[in-house]
């Protein structure tokens, strides 16, 4: 007899580069080992980094290859979430293409949005990309050299700044998760 398949879910955190989307998905993963559900952390930092072999340095930041990035990714927590897993993606992926898709395809889909003023992004800049504009030419900022594609209807919206406890908003997450997903 063949076996249902379990499903999970996605929480997509997005936001501009320095928002602080890393870090709240930190806290819920934090959250979510201390309750015993499993979940999987996909930070877009990480998986850049990780397929940097396969992807040809000079178009890395590109807006061709940030979408290519996206469905990845998307791809990727949908085949994860099909096995019954919970998955936290942490990204950037600003395309509303990407956010249509992902809340018609991912499972007990739950969109994030961390909106933070550009300018406090400049003061954080934890990751020196708002600088030096011979980094922003060699590679290309989302919200600077082309324009930020926010989800028309996210789930949860914070005003992140000043910063927020992350554990006060991964909290709300939790919450509608529960509600959403009955989980």
């Amino acid at each position: 007899m063949k076996q249902p398949k379990k499903r999970g879910a996605v929480i997509w955190i997005t936001g501009l580069s320095g928002s602080g989307k890393t870090t709240l998905g930190q806290e819920l993963v934090r959250h979510y080992n201390l309750t015993h559900r499993l979940c999987v952390f996909l930070d877009g930092d990480e998986l850049r980094g990780a397929l940097g072999e396969i992807i040809d340095e000079d178009v890395k930041f590109e807006l061709n290859t940030r979408k290519k990035l996206a469905f990845f990714y998307s791809k990727l927590s949908l085949n994860i979430a099909e096995q019954g897993h919970l998955v936290i993606v942490a990204t950037v992926s600003l395309f509303n293409e990407i956010h249509k898709w992902n809340r018609t395809n991912l499972p007990n889909y739950c969109e994030i949005v961390l909106d933070t003023p550009l300018q406090e992004l400049r003061n954080r800049n934890s990751k020196n990309v708002y600088t030096s504009n011979k980094k922003l030419e060699m590679s290309p900022v989302t919200g600077i050299n082309f324009a930020a594609e926010f989800p028309e209807a996210p789930d949860i919206t914070f005003m992140n700044y000043p910063f927020k406890d992350p554990a006060e908003m991964a909290s709300k997450i939790v919450s509608l998760l529960e509600t959403k997903a009955n989980m």
